[in-house]
């Protein structure tokens, strides 16, 4: 039987395949049957500590086995995901514990110090699993005899309308907001996923993405649908990028989903002229635009791979999928594409004040409001947010259907194909003109000694001021003072004068959030600079 809840996810390849590899991390690997027996004995751990359906965990937890046994012994009692950063300050940890109510929490070596260091009451108030010693009033329980009982938890009735997880936002450009999905938007996620990129147990997913992060999804719901085998990536391989190529390589990694952001590093600096990857069918990107420059050296570097842009917001998972060509390469453009199965789309008017908006004219810039399985059920607490971005938009025969608005611009191209144009918030007025700093970051990243641009708008007493960070090509001639000049001139003659920057930055490296560009934080740190 096809699975109905997210907890079911694993049970037909443990027990069809017990012995297959579900997840493996440096040299350890944990089968399906393995994963299921631990997750089962941590789900009635869970259960003896008081957690009930629907109660909240935390999970801080770095990368490691421990991360899948975690997120399905949480789903097996009923309970809700919530993963958190381990590596986020305390304040972040003591806003989400007391903002979410979180009935227990599932550490590491690393994390377990986290009641202490945040000082919040609710924290204390925790249940907690992973921790060497006792830890507040409650009840606490080591990893290792957590898992090490082959029992069952009470089997609990749960629906697949219940959530499943809660999934913070990175809180980069203010108060973090708590995504929450059920196992029925979970499931619709996992389902066209694995479709859409004909999974199979044959394929080994690198599974790159943070658990905090929800591009992991891929591998912790997608793969196991299917049975397919997930390569947890060590954050220390990451940052190296030819020893990533080493590992897409060794591990036979079949399909790569990760941020732009280490695909640039691998076509920058990951050598991959001597590292063709022969495994890769696909690799799979998204969060943020790629320059077509890197796409154009992986394509070259990897001709057997195929190459997807993904795009949807947090809120809704995925919503389109395009397969970049050699078109798109040469017309140094990549669309988001088409709408993926089940997705319907409206482009609308983002300036209009009438609810529900009207709708643009063909070819037209407005924002994308979508319906679709993968739509969350709204944001943690918020109510006042959920009234701002649901539209109920009626339909044929009086009855009217929830939409959520993405905030992001697009416009419908003469081929039918959307095309990525900007987020609402990141349109700015300067000397009196409009612009979108998305485009001014296109534009500028296409120099060819410039590996990635933020453009942020600096306001002061004397008004708004565009500033550009660069991060040079690894392979650049010139020096810093050199890029500057020879970035002013490109800006002078590729951009309108009102989007040409006041100030450019050159910087090795720029400060992130779930390998996004924290633009606010990147802001701040120049500003402190300047000083």
């Amino acid at each position: 039987m096809p699975p109905k809840l997210l907890s079911e996810l694993i049970d037909a390849p443990a027990s069809g395949r017990p012995g297959d590899s579900a997840y493996e991390f440096r040299s350890g690997v944990l089968t399906y049957g393995e994963l299921r027996r631990q997750a089962d004995s941590l789900a009635a751990t869970l259960q003896r500590l008081g957690v009930q359906p629907g109660d909240r965990v935390g999970l801080p937890l770095h990368k490691s086995l421990r991360v899948p046994v975690a997120i399905y012994g949480v789903l097996r009692t009923g309970a809700v995901i919530v993963p958190m950063d381990p590596s986020a300050p305390p304040a972040r940890h003591r806003f989400v514990i007391d903002d979410c109510a979180i009935k227990a929490l599932i550490v590491d070596a690393k994390t377990q110090t986290i009641l202490k260091e945040i000082q919040s009451p609710a924290a204390f108030r925790c249940a907690a699993i992973g921790v060497d010693t006792d830890v507040g009033d409650d009840a606490s329980v080591n990893w290792e005899e957590a898992i090490a009982l082959s029992r069952k938890p009470v089997q609990t009735p749960a629906s697949s309308d219940d959530l499943a997880y809660v999934m913070y936002t990175s809180g980069s450009t203010g108060m973090p907001k708590g995504i929450m999905h059920t196992h029925t938007s979970g499931l619709a996620y996992a389902r066209m996923s694995a479709a859409l990129y004909d999974l199979s147990n044959d394929d080994r997913v690198g599974a790159h993405a943070p658990l905090h992060t929800d591009m992991s999804t891929f591998a912790y719901f997608s793969a196991p649908l299917r049975g397919a085998a997930s390569v947890i990536v060590p954050d220390e391989v990451s940052i190296f990028p030819v020893q990533l190529a080493n590992l897409i390589a060794e591990t036979g990694i079949t399909i790569w989903y990760s941020v732009p952001q280490m695909l640039v590093g691998l076509a920058d600096r990951g050598d991959l002229a001597t590292r063709p990857c022969p495994s890769l069918r696909w690799v799979l990107y998204g969060g943020e635009p790629i320059a077509v420059k890197h796409l154009s050296e992986l394509a070259t570097h990897w001709p057997h791979a195929r190459i997807a842009n993904v795009y949807g917001p947090a809120e809704v998972n995925q919503i389109t999928h395009h397969e970049v060509t050699s078109a798109d390469i040469e017309a140094g453009d990549v669309p988001i594409g088409t709408l993926c199965d089940e997705v319907h789309a409206q482009i609308v008017d983002s300036k209009s004040d009438r609810q529900p908006p009207p709708l643009v004219d063909p070819g037209e810039i407005g924002e994308l409001v979508v319906r679709t399985p993968t739509m969350m059920h709204g944001y943690w607490n918020q109510p006042d947010r959920n009234a701002l971005v649901f539209l109920d938009i009626a339909q044929a025969g009086g009855s009217s259907v929830r939409h959520f608005r993405t905030g992001d611009l697009v416009r419908k191209r003469h081929d039918g194909l959307l095309e990525f144009v900007g987020r609402k918030d990141r349109q700015v007025k300067l000397k009196g003109f409009r612009v979108e700093l998305d485009g001014i970051e296109a534009t500028l990243t296409s120099h060819p000694e410039v590996t990635e641009t933020a453009a942020m708008v600096h306001k002061d007493d004397d008004g708004a001021r565009l500033i550009v960070a660069i991060r040079p090509s690894a392979n650049g001639l010139l020096d810093p003072a050199g890029l500057e000049r020879s970035l002013a001139a490109f800006a002078r003659s590729h951009l309108p004068r009102p989007a040409v920057p006041a100030r450019f930055a050159v910087l090795e490296e720029f400060p992130r959030t779930g390998g996004k560009i924290d633009r606010r934080a990147l802001l701040a740190q120049l500003m402190d600079a300047a000083r």
